[in-house]
């Protein structure tokens, strides 16, 4: 369900500014359109919550950025203390959404650390391991929409 930033700022106790300060770092993605009113993701919230959560373990806002892009989304809503969203099958059944497979290898290429994140079988996404928020996010963009892509284990 669409959030509103002042939803936003109330439901994940932050401050207009730390909304801000959470985008520009990339641990939100943002809104999804400018103006008033302007619609942010329930993911964002999440994020914000689990952010709260490693805030009081002592993590530094850079750091965890690079943490929560890393973390596969079942441990994003662990930390957050929030259920992973549910999806009724075309059976009828409720099944947990599938996330695509936590950054299963970091390697250095040509000097520089990479992330290599598997999106489907056949499908692999490369990610500089200290790219900018900019590029943070529109990796996290790729991987939400093939999260709902991904067929069912076994």
């Amino acid at each position: 369900m669409p959030l509103t930033r002042g939803e936003l700022c109330k439901r994940g106790g932050l401050s207009s500014r730390q909304v801000g300060r959470y985008t520009v770092l990339g641990i939100i993605r943002g809104a999804l359109r400018h103006g008033p009113g302007a619609p942010y993701d329930d993911d964002d919230l999440v994020r914000i919550l689990a952010t709260q959560t490693l805030l009081a373990r002592g993590g530094d806002l850079p750091q965890i950025s690079r943490m929560l892009y890393a973390m596969p989304d079942t441990e994003v809503y662990a930390l957050a203390g929030v259920p992973l969203p549910v999806t009724a099958t075309a059976e009828g059944k409720t099944e947990v959404v599938q996330a695509p497979t936590a950054p299963t290898d970091t390697r250095a290429l040509g000097g520089d650390a990479w992330t290599r994140i598997e999106l489907l079988p056949d499908l692999e996404l490369f990610v500089r391991t200290q790219s900018s928020p900019m590029v943070q996010r529109i990796a996290r963009e790729i991987i939400t929409q093939y999260a709902h892509k991904i067929p069912p284990a076994g």
